[in-house]
Protein backbone atom coordinates (compact mmCIF):
# COMPACT_ATOMS: atom_id res chain seq x y z
CA UNK A 1 0.00 0.00 0.00
CA UNK A 2 2.93 2.62 0.60
CA UNK A 3 4.62 1.79 -2.47
CA UNK A 4 1.60 2.63 -4.80
CA UNK A 5 1.35 5.64 -2.88
CA UNK A 6 5.27 6.43 -3.68
CA UNK A 7 4.45 5.26 -7.34
CA UNK A 8 1.38 7.80 -7.17
CA UNK A 9 3.62 10.46 -6.12
CA UNK A 10 6.34 9.98 -8.42
CA UNK A 11 3.74 9.92 -11.43
CA UNK A 12 2.19 13.42 -10.28
CA UNK A 13 6.00 15.04 -10.15
CA UNK A 14 6.69 13.47 -13.44
CA UNK A 15 3.21 14.88 -14.92
CA UNK A 16 3.85 18.61 -13.15
CA UNK A 17 7.07 18.69 -14.72
CA UNK A 18 6.20 17.95 -17.93
CA UNK A 19 3.19 20.49 -17.53
CA UNK A 20 5.63 23.07 -16.55
CA UNK A 21 8.28 22.17 -19.39
CA UNK A 22 5.32 22.81 -21.66
CA UNK A 23 3.99 25.87 -20.40
CA UNK A 24 7.88 27.10 -20.22
CA UNK A 25 9.30 29.48 -23.42
CA UNK A 26 11.87 27.85 -25.48
CA UNK A 27 15.10 28.92 -25.04
CA UNK A 28 16.54 31.47 -27.42
CA UNK A 29 19.81 29.97 -29.24
CA UNK A 30 22.75 32.94 -29.26
CA UNK A 31 23.07 34.14 -32.50
CA UNK A 32 26.17 34.23 -34.96
CA UNK A 33 28.03 37.29 -34.99
CA UNK A 34 29.47 36.55 -38.23
CA UNK A 35 25.90 35.43 -40.16
CA UNK A 36 24.41 38.74 -38.60
CA UNK A 37 27.43 40.78 -40.37
CA UNK A 38 26.70 38.60 -43.33
CA UNK A 39 22.98 39.38 -43.50
CA UNK A 40 23.39 43.69 -42.82
CA UNK A 41 25.96 43.22 -45.57
CA UNK A 42 23.35 41.48 -48.24
CA UNK A 43 20.67 43.94 -47.37
CA UNK A 44 23.04 47.11 -47.78
CA UNK A 45 24.12 45.43 -50.80
CA UNK A 46 20.07 45.05 -51.89
CA UNK A 47 19.05 48.46 -51.12
CA UNK A 48 21.60 50.35 -53.12
CA UNK A 49 21.26 47.68 -55.82
CA UNK A 50 17.22 48.81 -55.82
CA UNK A 51 18.33 52.82 -55.07
CA UNK A 52 21.11 52.65 -58.29
CA UNK A 53 18.06 50.83 -60.14
CA UNK A 54 15.27 53.41 -59.35
CA UNK A 55 17.87 56.61 -60.03
CA UNK A 56 17.48 57.67 -63.96
CA UNK A 57 20.95 57.16 -65.60
CA UNK A 58 22.39 61.09 -66.50
CA UNK A 59 25.38 62.11 -68.38
CA UNK A 60 26.81 65.62 -66.80
CA UNK A 61 27.05 68.35 -68.85
CA UNK A 62 29.35 70.42 -68.11
CA UNK A 63 28.15 73.81 -68.56
CA UNK A 64 31.19 76.94 -69.02
CA UNK A 65 30.97 79.44 -66.74
CA UNK A 66 29.88 82.72 -68.73
CA UNK A 67 32.86 85.20 -69.46
CA UNK A 68 32.67 88.67 -68.21
CA UNK A 69 33.73 91.36 -70.28
CA UNK A 70 33.44 94.62 -68.43
CA UNK A 71 31.79 97.72 -70.35
CA UNK A 72 33.66 101.05 -70.29
CA UNK A 73 31.57 104.01 -70.76
CA UNK A 74 33.26 107.03 -72.09
CA UNK A 75 31.78 110.22 -70.29
CA UNK A 76 30.42 112.29 -72.39
CA UNK A 77 31.10 115.87 -71.17
CA UNK A 78 29.03 119.12 -72.44
CA UNK A 79 31.15 121.43 -72.00
CA UNK A 80 32.47 123.14 -74.85
CA UNK A 81 36.40 124.33 -74.83
CA UNK A 82 36.84 127.66 -76.48
CA UNK A 83 40.14 128.49 -77.59
CA UNK A 84 41.75 131.41 -75.82
CA UNK A 85 41.44 134.57 -77.72
CA UNK A 86 44.72 136.45 -79.24
CA UNK A 87 45.21 139.28 -78.14
CA UNK A 88 47.15 141.73 -80.36
CA UNK A 89 48.39 144.30 -78.13
CA UNK A 90 48.08 147.99 -80.29
CA UNK A 91 50.52 150.72 -79.34
CA UNK A 92 49.42 154.04 -80.47
CA UNK A 93 51.74 155.78 -82.39
CA UNK A 94 53.79 159.12 -80.81
CA UNK A 95 53.63 161.86 -82.44
CA UNK A 96 56.85 162.27 -83.30
CA UNK A 97 58.02 158.70 -84.52
CA UNK A 98 60.81 158.17 -86.98
CA UNK A 99 62.29 154.61 -88.94
CA UNK A 100 65.70 154.37 -90.23
CA UNK A 101 65.31 152.79 -93.85
CA UNK A 102 68.94 152.94 -95.36
CA UNK A 103 71.95 154.68 -94.74
CA UNK A 104 74.79 155.46 -97.56
CA UNK A 105 78.61 156.33 -97.02
CA UNK A 106 81.62 154.87 -98.01
CA UNK A 107 83.50 152.26 -96.24
CA UNK A 108 87.30 153.69 -95.66
CA UNK A 109 88.63 156.82 -95.89
CA UNK A 110 92.44 158.24 -95.46
CA UNK A 111 93.25 160.48 -92.11
CA UNK A 112 91.60 163.95 -92.15
CA UNK A 113 89.00 163.05 -95.58
CA UNK A 114 85.86 164.59 -96.20
CA UNK A 115 82.87 162.69 -97.01
CA UNK A 116 79.51 162.49 -96.58
CA UNK A 117 76.76 160.15 -94.98
CA UNK A 118 73.08 160.01 -95.78
CA UNK A 119 70.13 158.65 -93.86
CA UNK A 120 66.78 158.00 -95.15
CA UNK A 121 64.12 158.35 -92.76
CA UNK A 122 60.73 157.84 -92.55
CA UNK A 123 57.94 159.29 -90.28
CA UNK A 124 56.48 156.68 -88.20
CA UNK A 125 54.69 159.14 -85.94
CA UNK A 126 51.45 161.82 -86.38
CA UNK A 127 52.79 164.53 -86.49
CA UNK A 128 54.55 166.31 -89.88
CA UNK A 129 58.17 167.05 -89.48
CA UNK A 130 58.69 170.75 -89.93
CA UNK A 131 61.20 172.19 -91.99
CA UNK A 132 63.32 173.14 -88.78
CA UNK A 133 63.69 170.00 -87.16
CA UNK A 134 67.27 169.05 -86.70
CA UNK A 135 69.71 166.26 -87.47
CA UNK A 136 72.45 167.02 -84.35
CA UNK A 137 75.86 164.99 -83.01
CA UNK A 138 74.51 162.51 -80.06
CA UNK A 139 78.26 163.63 -78.30
CA UNK A 140 80.79 165.79 -79.38
CA UNK A 141 83.32 162.65 -79.35
CA UNK A 142 81.24 160.89 -82.38
CA UNK A 143 80.73 164.19 -84.34
CA UNK A 144 83.85 163.88 -86.35
CA UNK A 145 83.46 167.74 -87.44
CA UNK A 146 80.16 167.16 -88.48
CA UNK A 147 77.63 170.34 -87.55
CA UNK A 148 73.73 169.83 -86.72
CA UNK A 149 71.34 170.13 -90.10
CA UNK A 150 67.88 171.50 -90.24
CA UNK A 151 65.75 168.90 -92.57
CA UNK A 152 64.78 172.13 -94.71
CA UNK A 153 61.36 170.80 -95.55
CA UNK A 154 58.42 169.22 -93.93
CA UNK A 155 57.90 165.69 -93.79
CA UNK A 156 53.83 163.94 -93.26
CA UNK A 157 53.61 160.95 -91.74
CA UNK A 158 54.60 158.05 -93.78
CA UNK A 159 57.02 159.91 -96.24
CA UNK A 160 60.82 159.91 -95.86
CA UNK A 161 63.11 161.95 -96.33
CA UNK A 162 67.39 161.72 -96.88
CA UNK A 163 69.40 163.84 -94.15
CA UNK A 164 72.91 164.02 -95.13
CA UNK A 165 75.71 165.01 -92.64
CA UNK A 166 79.14 166.08 -93.62
CA UNK A 167 82.38 164.62 -91.77
CA UNK A 168 85.87 164.62 -91.26
CA UNK A 169 87.74 161.13 -91.08
CA UNK A 170 89.87 160.99 -87.91
CA UNK A 171 94.05 161.04 -87.94
CA UNK A 172 93.89 158.01 -86.31
CA UNK A 173 93.53 155.08 -88.06
CA UNK A 174 91.16 151.86 -87.42
CA UNK A 175 87.16 152.07 -86.92
CA UNK A 176 85.05 154.53 -85.84
CA UNK A 177 81.21 155.34 -85.53
CA UNK A 178 79.39 158.51 -85.80
CA UNK A 179 76.25 158.68 -83.91
CA UNK A 180 73.35 161.26 -84.60
CA UNK A 181 69.67 161.94 -83.00
CA UNK A 182 66.94 163.52 -84.72
CA UNK A 183 65.24 166.84 -82.79
CA UNK A 184 61.82 168.44 -83.02
CA UNK A 185 61.05 172.39 -82.76
CA UNK A 186 61.13 171.60 -79.10
CA UNK A 187 64.44 170.38 -78.77
CA UNK A 188 63.50 166.86 -77.88
CA UNK A 189 64.92 163.55 -79.22
CA UNK A 190 62.75 161.41 -80.42
CA UNK A 191 63.26 158.27 -82.52
CA UNK A 192 66.26 155.78 -82.88
CA UNK A 193 69.81 157.27 -82.89
CA UNK A 194 71.27 156.88 -86.41
CA UNK A 195 74.70 155.07 -86.72
CA UNK A 196 77.42 154.71 -89.29
CA UNK A 197 80.44 152.82 -88.96
CA UNK A 198 83.71 153.50 -90.96
CA UNK A 199 87.35 153.09 -90.93
CA UNK A 200 90.17 154.97 -91.71
CA UNK A 201 93.60 153.95 -92.83
CA UNK A 202 96.58 155.41 -94.41
CA UNK A 203 97.54 153.44 -96.95
CA UNK A 204 94.01 153.00 -98.79
CA UNK A 205 91.93 155.63 -100.36
CA UNK A 206 88.04 156.07 -99.84
CA UNK A 207 86.41 152.55 -101.15
CA UNK A 208 82.44 153.07 -102.25
CA UNK A 209 79.99 151.02 -100.20
CA UNK A 210 76.26 150.17 -100.99
CA UNK A 211 73.54 151.48 -99.43
CA UNK A 212 72.91 148.95 -96.18
CA UNK A 213 69.91 149.01 -93.90
CA UNK A 214 70.96 150.74 -90.69
CA UNK A 215 71.87 149.78 -87.48
CA UNK A 216 69.33 150.48 -85.02
CA UNK A 217 70.47 152.09 -81.30
CA UNK A 218 68.69 152.66 -78.83
CA UNK A 219 67.49 156.32 -78.00
CA UNK A 220 69.89 158.28 -76.43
Amino acid sequence: MLGMKKSAGFIVLVAAALVLAACAPAATPTPDPAEIRTQVAGTVQAGLTQTAAAAPTSTPTNTPEPTFTPTVSTPTSSVTNTPAATITATHAAAPDMAEVVGVTASATYTPGQEFKVTWTVKNTGTNTWASNYQVRCFTTAYCFNGSSTAFGREVKPGEQIDLTITLKAPSTTGDHTTLWVLTNASGVNFGRGMSYSFKVSSSSAATAAPTKTATVTATP
